[in-house]
């Protein structure tokens, strides 16, 4: 509950089933042949004419690379060197075919992506350089290789595994250590420097030097993986040729489909700084500032024009104007039954320009004085390191989408992440805290300014009525008083109303031990993005607590206009719900809702029992609920985001997600949930995993019921109901509105590894009630003897286990004009539909690995007798490589 408190081609393979491998040798040539003989016919035709009598004769185009050899499920990412011709260059493929999973960017000429299929794959690459005067082309063979049964002992990998950087340069590498708890690694480096959380700093060298990176298991040292570096020569001190950006338009993208592409800049001082100074992306795409890459999956579609800058380390800058097309989907803004949301809230600095008048203060008394004099467009600094404590008014001042007013940290841009790019308590002088992920600091100099309330009830941020168009960077927002009850950290005057909010790259937080109930209330709020920033320590007591519910964010209450909503990219942590929407009195439903990429969690040591049980001052736990519940919400976006930890124990019994519209006490008769999409996320370490229901209030008052709600590619594992308290189902759907009753759900292509000893899913509504529009079909799910168990409630409840039938007869009674089929039920707990088969174990599925801890595990191989097994063509179960593209650094 949330109370209202203050190639063009055909595909080749070097062994397939049709064709020798010289055979493909042969045909590979012959390609090759032809298009050479074709481009000498082309040249002969135009002899004579007049554009050959005026222009400059090609400049050959040399390409090289050793490709690394690629493992099936293991991220992939190669660099091809171009030299002649005139940059920028653009990229193909002319002949052959990449593996299936693996992309080429067409702009930088990488190769990227997950293998899926194991085989030797050979193609021939294209690169055209800017002039359209020199082509080239160069035949590549690349091995994709099983995951063999030795890669189930410890593994290393690091990605990238090939790089190239300019002297002096830095990135950020990462390493993946799998079969083992213990995922620390050592890097060392043979030339450069490289920190214990792996960024890279290139020596200075004056010829282009090849630099080895190893990153050692420190839980079996000899367990390694390498990556290489490619470091050029640093440039002159001052740059002959000034900066300028060379980028080719940007390709088109399409909603749903995964994009990636590179920019380019020429001549200034490299390493090269990005930034986007105008537009803005389409909601799904990131922006790299150190790569000068966009990448990400499109959620809207339109037009998208854009300014980009680059900078060189001089201070020189150069900008390009670029427009991302984004085609609509085959199936317009809905995903199967669900609208997707009609509105994005844009939250870039592009999209917030402030072009006043800086105002630094160093104290409260000066914040406080520069918040009521300041303009609209104006920007005020607080002191770096400083603390301001007491309450912080954000006053109405009737500012404008050109004219914000930004409050942040004086610390440069320099000294924060980039935009797009999660702080971490690193950047307050904190370099871990117990039981949370690892933060890799690359630096503990605290840079932010921190505000922090010192009495009880709500502060130390409020927004007063009215207040528009504020952005917050690199803030530190907290309390400072001990055992007070913190009901908001953030929250607008009581029965106001704020819009064009945008809190960036801050960290909010509560203490340890005391009741912090939230973070940020979204109450008579539209057009607020929560971006890039870091929740942590958000609980009530049990028992001896004043409060009973807690959150980071919370939203859904009262009677103003609601939404949109932008979450994207937090690090979210609170003992009850990380978010909710509902649970208490509402007039209005909030609308168009995003929420995507955010690493949820909850500290194992918040469980008591646990080493190092950390509760309240006097001992008793804090009330842990789940990670995600919908009470009142429509056209709602959860994509790309990981949940770890949920425990019951209290009032609930550890789910994860809750989609249960609710009338909560019988003020809020107009409540609603639809129009709800949940995709490409998993779900761990819980004791049970999503409830899909429509209850009635303990006052018995129903809500305006639920409909409309998409759930597919996302993977569910470590389901334990004794050790997290819970029932150890997959799955729960269940209706007691009869006035009102759910209906058009729709479930597919999840993979979900439930409790071995208790039922895949609990289902319940009135006999001879059945539920209209459910569908499930695709999934891959473990099942037990039950399969299907009952909510309660006797011969009433249409689960009834003793009206036999086994599953089917369940499903029979409580649903009709359903869809059960293409799932694949891990188990021997029929009798379940037709087109379902029960292979009796895991292993006879064929997953790419028994190591279930690994993502990468759950890819089906090849050989798998259920590949392509789906209603739709595709393998039932979740797109493993979706999914991981989707959480790409949300989690450690």
């Amino acid at each position: 509950m949330f109370p209202l408190v203050s190639f063009q081609s055909r595909i080749f393979r070097a062994s397939s089933r049709n064709r020798p491998s010289t055979e493909f040798s042969i045909v590979l040539g012959f390609l090759l042949i032809g298009l050479i003989a074709l481009t000498s016919a082309c040249s002969s035709l135009n002899a004579g004419t007049p554009s050959s009598a005026t222009s400059k004769p090609a400049q050959p185009i040399a390409m090289s690379a050793k490709l690394p050899p690629a493992t099936v499920g293991s991220v992939y990412r190669a660099v091809i060197a171009v030299s002649g011709g005139s940059a920028p260059y653009s990229f193909s493929i002319r002949a052959g075919k990449l593996p299936l999973g693996l992309n080429i960017n067409g702009v930088t000429g990488s190769i990227y992506g997950l293998p899926m299929h194991a085989g030797t794959y050979a193609f021939v690459i294209a690169v055209l350089d800017s002039k359209h005067t020199a082509e080239g082309l160069q035949k590549f063979a690349l091995t994709v290789s099983e995951l063999s049964a030795a890669q189930n002992a410890v593994q290393v990998a690091i990605a990238p595994a090939t790089l190239t950087l300019a002297a002096g340069g830095g990135h950020q590498f990462a390493a993946q250590v799998s079969n083992t708890s213990n995922h620390d690694v050592a890097w060392w480096a043979s030339a450069g420097k490289i920190t214990t959380a792996g960024y890279f700093t290139a020596p200075t060298v004056n010829a282009s030097t090849r630099v080895q990176l190893v990153a050692s298991s420190k839980a079996d040292t000899s367990k390694r993986a390498y990556a290489y570096v490619d470091v050029t020569a640093a440039p002159a001190s001052s740059s002959s040729t000034p900066l300028a950006m060379t980028s080719t338009p940007l390709p088109q993208a399409t909603e749903g489909v995964p994009y990636s592409a590179g920019l380019r800049a020429t001549g200034g001082n490299t390493p090269y700084r990005w930034k986007i100074a105008a537009g803005s992306l389409p909601s799904g795409f990131s922006f790299d500032a150190t790569a000068g890459s966009i990448n990400g999956t499109a959620s809207q579609s339109g037009s998208f024009p854009l300014t980009i800058q680059a900078a060189d380390t001089a201070g020189h800058t150069a900008s390009q104007q670029f427009a991302i097309n984004v085609l609509p989907a085959a199936n317009g803004n809905f995903d199967g039954p669900a609208e997707l949301p009609r509105v994005y809230v844009k939250s870039s600095l592009a999209d917030t320009p402030a072009p006043g008048n800086p105002h630094t203060v160093a104290t409260m008394a000066g914040l406080q004085s520069a918040l009521g004099s300041a303009r609209c467009g104006d920007t005020i600094l607080l002191q770096a390191g400083a603390t301001f404590q007491g309450t912080v008014v954000l006053p109405a001042k009737n500012c404008d989408d050109n004219h914000w007013i930004i409050l942040r940290t004086s610390a440069p841009d320099s000294a924060l992440p980039p935009e797009g790019t999660r702080l971490t308590p690193c950047y307050a002088g904190v370099t871990s805290l117990p039981g949370r992920p690892s933060f890799a600091c690359s630096s503990s100099r605290n840079v932010l300014a921190k505000i922090a309330f010192a009495g009880t009830g709500s502060g130390p941020i409020i927004l007063a009525d009215g207040a528009t168009h504020y952005r917050l960077i690199g803030l530190e927002i907290t309390r400072s008083a001990p055992k007070a009850l913190v009901y908001n950290l953030v929250i607008n005057q009581s029965g106001g109303t704020n819009d064009h909010i945008v809190i960036d790259r801050s960290w909010l937080h509560g203490t340890a031990h005391d009741e912090t109930q939230r973070g940020v209330a979204l109450v008579g709020s539209t057009n607020f993005a929560i971006v890039d920033s870091f929740f942590t320590d958000f609980h009530c007591i049990a028992v001896s607590g004043a409060c009973g519910d807690s959150q980071a964010i919370a939203g859904g209450l009262g009677d103003k206009t609601m939404g949109p909503y932008k979450i994207v990219n937090n690090y979210l942590e609170a003992a009850g719900e990380n978010i909710i929407f509902g649970g208490g009195g509402a007039t209005r439903t909030p609308e168009d809702i995003e929420i995507r990429h955010n690493h949820f969690f909850k500290p194992l040591i918040w469980m008591k029992g646990t080493p190092g049980f950390v509760g309240g001052q006097d001992g008793h736990p804090f009330i842990v609920k789940n990670h995600l519940e919908f009470k009142n919400a429509a056209r709602v976006l959860v994509e790309g985001n990981v949940m770890e930890n949920s425990w019951g124990g209290f009032s609930q019994f550890g789910f994860s997600i809750l989609l249960t519209p609710k009338n909560q006490n019988g003020n809020c008769p107009l409540c609603v949930l639809h129009d709800v999409t949940i995709r490409y996320g998993t779900i761990s370490n819980v004791g049970n995993g999503i409830t899909v229901g429509n209850g009635i209030s303990d006052s018995g008052a129903v809500s305006l019921g639920a409909w409309n709600e998409s759930i597919h590619d996302l993977v569910i594992t470590h389901v334990n109901a004794k050790t997290y308290n819970g029932g150890g189902h997959l799955f729960q759907e269940s209706n007691n509105n009869e006035q009102n009753p759910i209906y058009n759900v729709a479930i597919s292509h999840v993979t979900g590894i439930g409790d071995p000893t208790a039922a895949m899913l609990v289902l319940g509504n009135a006999l001879n009630k059945p539920l209209a529009g459910f569908s499930w079909t695709n999934n891959i799910l473990a099942v037990t003897s039950d399969g299907i168990t009952t909510t309660g409630g006797g011969a009433a409840n249409c689960a009834y286990p003793g009206f036999g039938g086994g599953p089917a007869g369940k499903l029979d009674r409580c649903l009709k004009s359903y869809d059960f089929s293409g799932n694949v039920l891990i188990g021997n707990s029929g009798p379940w539909p037709k087109n379902n088969p029960t292979p009796a174990t895991l292993a006879n599925v064929m997953f790419s690995s028994s190591n279930l801890s690994l993502l990468r595990s759950l890819q089906l191989l090849p050989a798998s007798p259920f590949s392509s097994g789906g209603t739709d063509g595709k393998n039932p179960g979740a797109d493993i490589a979706a999914v991981q593209a989707a959480i790409s650094g949300v989690a450690p």
